[in-house]
């Protein structure tokens, strides 16, 4: 098994096993009944995770003491017709409440069930990552469990070195801090990764993807039909991804904030983002910006739909059954009766010649029957939509310079892009796709009750095609560089 899959199924395996081992009495005597109940549990949830790895957790020791006991796990991976093969040993060092020495040494004297650690145990299959972490634990995870069934505590994850001709991984390691109850149904989340970057090999040259400044945070509670409410924020401060034979893609200052609310039985949320800079074979392009949010979604509905979507078995020669198709439409049809609507306040992009935006209103319908033509069928789903776009004329050139690699500085170039940009703009003011507004070009498309409005005038929905697929003037040529060296 590859090292930073072993990694990550570790983390994963720690923080499952520790929240399924929250309900365990450690202060009776029923501890290795609870304990090996808890593996049950959390090897259901790793089943539910992980589908595709056929694995087993089992509790295999146990050495009980007076005010501390110490449980061991085993995480065997059993395929057809084969004996199990150990993945990962966990140790859960276990101190009893209601007073562990640890809290008592940090004076928090407020009485808890019990303070956990969870760690790796060396084996022959992990000794490598207890290597690679300079002897440091490469996983490790610390829960306190109160008696008001909240469990609170860290998952660190150590820094990694890895270097082979084959390639390379850095990882800085990942520190996290969280709140959560022994039912798992609330999370607050607090996680931070410095570093990370990977160097590999290909039969194309090198590939190489690097990421600084993660951060993922939330504060979140499941509601009764198992989706996260609350607020959550992910940053990212660079990202660069570079693939042999195509242009290196740099992301700076990403950020990205979401909010799901419940109101009744309906769910709505907010979703914002943010990116300071976008770099493409290290030429700038831009900055951007979304503000949106979304209602009506009805949520008992929407958890009956994903969970056929993820059982769903799709046979691309027959298609799916009679039955299950009318399952798959009445729990569709159940989704659409609350008219969710999705509405982009503001898509921004801005580029050294401009701003441009976009806004966007949409309302979606239950048709009255799904056995319509693909055209008559999206005029019933489609209850409503707003849209308009306004592109500023200089970041047509813009477009024009980057997909011809050249620069602004470059003035024969710069005169090539500008007439290029006119003909674009020319042919969609010539067509009535766009309409000028002072330096910008615009377009507004409306649709209800069966109409379609393209800048305020009717259009039929196929002259609308026919008006997108007009050919486009070809962008100018690249500019030709010195001959390499040989």
């Amino acid at each position: 098994m590859k090292k930073p899959l072993l990694t990550t199924l570790a983390g994963v395996t720690l923080v499952v096993v520790g929240t399924a081992v929250g309900g365990a009495w450690y202060t009776g005597t029923r501890l290795e009944g609870e304990l090996r109940q808890a593996a049950s549990q959390a090897q259901l949830a790793l089943q539910a995770q992980l589908p595709e790895y056929p694995l087993q957790l089992q509790l295999v020791e146990l050495q009980r003491g007076v005010f501390s006991s110490t449980a061991t796990f085993s995480l065997s991976v059993q395929a057809e017709d084969r004996p199990p093969v150990e993945v990962l040993r966990v140790l859960d060092d276990i101190q009893h409440g209601p007073f562990p020495l640890t809290r008592l040494k940090s004076l928090q004297l407020a009485p808890v069930m019990a303070v956990n650690r969870f760690t790796l145990a060396r084996t022959p299959l992990t000794a490598d990552l207890f290597t690679l972490a300079k002897g440091a634990e490469p996983v490790r995870l610390d829960a306190t469990l109160g008696y008001d069934r909240t469990v609170d505590g860290g998952l660190t994850l150590a820094a990694l070195h890895l270097d082979q001709p084959q390639g390379a991984v850095a990882f800085s390691g990942l520190t996290a801090t969280f709140a959560t109850d022994m039912e798992a149904s609330r999370l607050r989340l607090d996680s931070t990764v410095g570093q990370f970057s990977l160097n590999v090999r290909t039969p194309e040259g090198w590939a190489k993807l690097e990421t600084e400044g993660f951060a993922l945070t939330g504060d979140n509670r499941r509601n009764a039909d198992g989706f996260w409410l609350g607020p959550g924020q992910l940053r990212l401060g660079r990202l660069l991804l570079a693939m042999p034979g195509k242009p290196a893609v740099e992301l700076r200052d990403l950020q990205l904030q979401g909010d799901t609310q419940q109101q009744g039985q309906q769910l709505t949320g907010t979703l914002n983002a943010s990116l300071g800079q976008l770099d493409i074979a290290g030429q700038p392009l831009g900055k951007a910006t979304l503000r949106s949010h979304y209602s009506n979604l009805d949520s008992p509905a929407l958890a009956q739909l994903n969970a056929l979507l993820q059982h769903l078995q799709l046979d691309t020669e027959q298609g799916l059954d009679p039955t299950t198709q009318a399952t798959l439409q009445q729990h569709l049809g159940d989704v659409l009766a609350a008219r969710p609507q999705l509405v982009v306040d503001e898509l921004r992009l801005d580029t050294p010649g401009g701003s441009n935006r976009l806004r966007l209103d949409l309302t979606l319908a239950k048709p009255a029957t799904y056995d319509l033509p693909p055209e008559q069928l999206a005029a019933q789903l489609l209850a409503g939509l707003e849209a308009r776009l306004s592109v500023a004329r200089g970041s047509l050139v813009d477009g024009v310079l980057f997909q011809a690699g050249a620069q602004r500085s470059q003035p024969a170039m710069q005169q090539q892009a500008q007439a290029t940009a006119e003909a674009l703009a020319g042919i969609g003011l010539n067509s009535g796709l766009l309409k000028a507004e002072g330096e910008d070009l615009v377009a507004t498309l409306n649709y209800s009750a069966g109409r379609l409005l393209l800048n305020g005038q009717e259009v039929p929905p196929e002259q609308l095609l026919a008006l997108l697929e007009r050919p486009q003037p070809a962008a100018p040529a690249k500019p030709q560089g010195k001959a390499p060296k040989r």
